[in-house]
């Protein structure tokens, strides 16, 4: 070989020589791309002409003109030699112990497939897809996994539109299911999920609810709810229900629906935990069987929610109600203790924005407005003659409820369970004392509840008023709590005398209006009595109409609390998750 050796690129019969400079160049460049590669076989041939020094390759004497070198990279302009490269194996323990979805079983449609895509070609095609585009719109996954009801109810209000009236991130206001924990601490829910109850709760605390349970439930009337529904977009369906009735994993799960095929008999629900299913298509039958097996938390079987949303009344949320203790402080004065109570009564009847005729209606409570205002002498014999008696008992444990944990579910159990058993327990055998111990335990906030209501409907509650102080029904209240003592004329005592009238007021029409379920464990005779003072109230005076339209909306709201929060059974220890 020639000691000044020439590298020639031959071609297709094209040469082209490289100078010693260039070559090197080019050489380093290539050198930096590529890995090396053994000699083999190639178009490089030593031959007689520019002399160069390359010293990243080392190039040997060739023993006859026909041996060859390669160059230090190869070329694939098909790419094949990639499949060759092994890829990462999954050595990592955490991966291993890990996840990536679920299959969904076989009578499940994922929304995805070409049966998923047909079915909700039909599902518009029929008009009952109307909601989906507004859930889809704010779609929402889980952002724990036992946060499938808090992430539902996030995405329904979002899509619903209401202002949640606190702020998110930054300056904008927006639900996530990390904010939604009115009626369960976030580490309960992180821990266990949410329950039916509290999931109702917290629907009521943030718009309008009906809560439909499947036992009280027909298949028909869960068709005919979910064609309302889908055919609509201010209102959308929540469902709980069990996976394990789906053939899925895990056991209690919250997911919004997003759409209905009556001829196909199809549901499609949109799953929250896309981590774990996607969105797919179910038969209505066997949704509504999922509906039925007992929750282990609650002892009772789930149901779905018909939520939406009233701009011209919002809800009211009892959580965020300040909760002032019920009964005066003995170290305490009457004129202080009135100005403490009216201050914290004024503070909330400004958060509902309430006006001051309602206020007459939306007092906290009879027993400690009366307590309140007495003087010492008195009060100190009231509390003496309460004290001894079952019902004073019974009173406490009510105010212990408000509180310490007042919600829409321990309202419902303070009409179901707690007023029933402190009437059994006293066993009043005068309408008098059956006055006493029951409105003892009507707590404040189902009067600012119907306050709220009543602000919304009735621009002018003067004739409301004036109906119920002309009834038997209100003199009866009257000599069970009689006006308190006042030793001055001040306009502390005037206020003080305008709360207590609204109080008799008020627990007149609980009286009036409460179901007769509430009062079973009555005397026989003393519910004679009562049940005609509560006919003869409503049905006396034929221009009560206002009357008794609101006495019979408080007696379908106390209903509702009842069906819709109340419940009975052995808690487990296990939730509402995935």
């Amino acid at each position: 070989m020639v000691p000044n050796r020439s590298l020639i690129f031959t071609k297709n019969n094209l040469i082209r020589t490289l100078s010693s400079s260039s070559y090197a160049c080019l050489h380093r460049r290539l050198c930096l791309l590529a890995p090396a590669v053994t000699p083999t076989a190639s178009t490089l041939r030593p031959t007689s002409s520019v002399s160069v020094s390359c010293t990243p390759v080392s190039i040997p004497h060739a023993a006859s003109s026909r041996q060859v070198l390669s160059l230090p990279f190869s070329y694939d302009p098909t790419g094949l030699s990639a499949h060759t490269i092994k890829k990462p194996s999954c050595d990592n323990l955490n991966l291993k112990n890990s996840f990536y979805r679920r299959k969904l079983p076989e009578h499940l449609v994922s929304f995805t497939s070409p049966k998923g895509k047909k079915l909700f070609r039909e599902m518009l095609e029929e008009g009952y897809g109307e909601g989906y585009f507004s859930l889809v719109g704010n779609f929402t996954t889980q952002s724990e996994t036992a946060f499938c009801g808090p992430s539902s109810l996030a995405m329904v209000l979002n899509s619903l539109e209401v202002d949640p009236q606190r702020q998110w991130k930054g300056a904008w206001r927006w639900y996530s299911d990390e904010l939604l924990e009115c009626c369960a601490p976030v580490d309960q829910v992180k821990a266990k999920g949410i329950t039916f109850n509290q999931f109702a709760c917290l629907s009521k605390c943030n718009c309008e609810v009906q809560v439909r349970r499947a036992n009280q439930t027909s298949l028909e009337q869960f068709k005919q709810d979910l064609e309302m529904v889908c055919s609509r977009d201010d209102i959308h369906m929540v469902v709980s229900f069990s996976r394990k009735s789906l053939g899925q994993t895990g056991d209690g799960h919250f997911s919004p629906i997003g759409g209905y095929v009556p001829k196909a008999g199809m549901v499609l629900v949109l799953d929250t935990a896309r981590f774990k299913y996607p969105s797919y298509f179910v038969s209505v039958e066997r949704l509504y069987e999922a509906l039925f097996p007992i929750d282990v938390e609650t002892g009772t079987s789930r149901g779905y929610f018909l939520l939406s949303a009233n701009p011209d009344q919002p809800p009211i949320s009892l959580c965020k109600i300040e909760k002032s203790k019920l009964g005066p402080s003995p170290s305490t004065n009457a004129n202080s203790t009135v100005a403490g109570n009216l201050d914290a009564a004024a503070k909330d009847l400004q958060r509902l924005k309430l006006d001051s005729v309602t206020a007459a209606v939306a007092t906290p409570s009879i027993v400690p407005n009366t307590n309140s205002v007495a003087s010492s002498s008195t009060r100190a014999t009231t509390t003496a003659t309460t004290a001894s008696s079952p019902a004073a008992n019974c009173s406490s444990s009510v105010t212990s409820i408000i509180d310490n944990r007042m919600s829409w579910t321990s309202l419902a159990q303070t009409f179901c369970k707690v007023l029933p058993s402190c009437i059994q327990t006293e066993n009043p055998q005068t309408l008098n004392r059956m006055v006493s111990v029951v409105l003892q335990g009507v707590p404040r906030e189902y009067a600012f509840w119907i306050s709220q209501q009543q602000a919304y409907r009735l621009r002018d509650t003067t004739e409301l008023i004036d109906s119920i102080k002309s009834t038997e029904l209100y003199s009866l209240v009257s000599s069970a709590f009689p006006a308190p003592f006042m030793t001055s004329e001040d306009e502390m005592a005037r206020l003080a005398k305008q709360q207590h009238e609204g109080a008799l007021v008020f627990g007149t029409l609980f009286l009036m209006s409460s179901p007769s379920t509430l009062f079973l464990t009555l005397p026989l005779d003393i519910s004679k009595q009562f049940e005609n003072l509560r006919r003869a109230a409503l049905d006396g005076n034929a221009t009560n109409r206002v009357l008794k339209e609101e006495a019979e909306r408080m007696r379908a709201g106390i209903v509702d609390l009842v069906n819709s929060f109340c419940s009975c059974g052995t808690k487990g220890t296990n939730g509402t998750k995935n």
